[in-house]
């Protein structure tokens, strides 16, 4: 993906060689991910949210048929080929049941967690820090579809970011602010941890290192909220 000219002496940067800049888009760039996923939603076209679905540099093509899906498949390197896009053949997996995406095995019939990641959950250590906090709870958080009563076992544990919040500076930089407004280091903030905190940080770990395997929504079949 490359980079206007006009615009290219924004990317520039020194090192003890020279000046120099980008002609095409590095990694880094705190535009480059929205700009990216705007460029392949023009590649997919009508694919999009029919046949295929796309996160960043993630091209899922879903169909229910072998024929549809070369269809879907020439469809979209047809349209990649005219944007100049390339895709490295050993980064492609093609026509297979399942694939492991965004730390989650799907197929046409469950989502489950990956056994890779759930086997790293499970060694995880108890947060020392409020930043290993926040860390700990993104983690767990992005599981939550896969644990009964997510809110109410993490619980303990959510307490303890009570009165702390994360706003952006005037450089868009996160900083975090205590409770009476004070800019601090989430790393030098230690986490009182008590049984409670104990018992919601192995409950939630069990329960991602041996969750329950999802089924994908039936809307021939009643919904119940």
């Amino acid at each position: 993906m490359g980079v206007r000219e006009s615009d290219r002496w924004k990317t520039a940067f020194t090192c003890h060689r020279d000046l120099f800049q980008y002609n095409t888009v590095p990694f880094g760039l705190k535009n480059a991910p929205s700009v990216f996923q705007r460029l392949i939603d023009r590649i997919l076209g009508s694919l999009r949210w029919s046949h295929a679905v796309v996160y960043i540099d993630d091209i899922v093509i879903a169909s229910d048929s072998v024929a549809e899906h070369v269809k879907a498949l020439d469809t979209l390197l047809t349209n990649a080929t005219r944007a100049g896009l390339k895709f490295s053949p050993s980064k492609c997996t093609f026509a297979v049941p399942s694939l492991v995406l965004l730390g989650r095995k799907v197929s046409g019939a469950r989502i489950a967690v990956w056994r890779d990641r759930a086997k790293a959950v499970s060694a995880l250590s108890r947060p020392m820090t409020l930043r290993e906090l926040y860390h700990v709870l993104g983690l767990f958080g992005y599981y939550r579809a896969f644990i009964p009563k997510y809110a109410e076992l993490a619980a303990p544990l959510t307490q303890l970011t009570k009165g702390w919040r994360y706003e952006a500076d005037t450089a868009g930089r996160y900083r975090l602010i205590d409770t009476e407004g004070s800019v601090v280091s989430a790393d030098r903030i230690p986490v009182a941890w008590e049984a409670a905190q104990q018992h919601s940080f192995d409950t939630l770990k069990k329960a991602i290192a041996n969750p329950p395997v999802l089924a994908h929504p039936d809307p021939a079949r009643p919904f119940v909220l």
